[in-house]
């Protein structure tokens, strides 16, 4: 029998939820992460950094919210010309919508990221879209997108201290970009 004046209040933040979950996320796909990055490594050697993608100008950035199954929307992107910029979850109904992303990212590690290639029109536009992949994206992914690819490596948020990239992942131009801790923001290297 426990008493009232025996249990334990805790009190935890959002922060600190967050970073829990951060900590459980990583312990259970660590392993799986570092096989997909080994299997990627000869393409990731062999293909531009995000880096060398065109610079300049501005581009509409579209994200998964439900907004992008608003077609109304969607047609005004295509009736001005916009450069787009896509999530992997966008690209199918941007394309539906005759919406042509000049990028497409995918940053999620999982195989269910497959889904978002899985569409006749992704073939269609395989000379005109360009995939931007994280390192460590499941290799299956890769193999299936028929994209140009252009790769950037995730710096892990669990890291609670500047960090400085592998020798092996500096960018071409030899530069080092040191990216300070943030909770619950994600970064890359270029």
């Amino acid at each position: 029998m426990v008493c009232a004046g025996s249990l334990l209040s805790v009190s935890l933040t959002y922060d600190d939820v967050s970073e829990l979950l951060g900590e459980k996320t990583y312990f259970l796909h660590e392993q799986e992460w570092n096989n997909n990055f080994a299997e990627n490594l000869p393409l990731i050697r062999g293909e531009p950094a995000a880096e060398k993608l065109p610079h300049g100008g501005k581009a509409l950035i579209i994200g998964a919210g439900p907004s992008v199954n608003n077609y109304s929307e969607l047609r005004f992107i295509r009736d001005h010309d916009f450069r787009v910029f896509t999530a992997d979850k966008s690209l199918i109904p941007c394309l539906v919508k005759a919406v042509t992303p000049e990028v497409v990212a995918t940053v999620d590690a999982s195989k269910e990221i497959l889904k978002f290639y899985n569409h006749p029109l992704i073939h269609r536009y395989s000379k005109k879209i360009k995939a931007v992949f994280a390192t460590n994206i499941d290799p299956e992914v890769v193999k299936t997108v028929p994209f140009s690819r252009y790769w950037f490596n995730v710096a892990l948020d669990r890291l609670k201290r500047v960090i400085d990239p592998p020798e092996e992942l500096k960018c071409e131009c030899g530069r080092v970009h040191k990216l300070p801790y943030q909770k619950s923001v994600s970064r890359a290297w270029y």
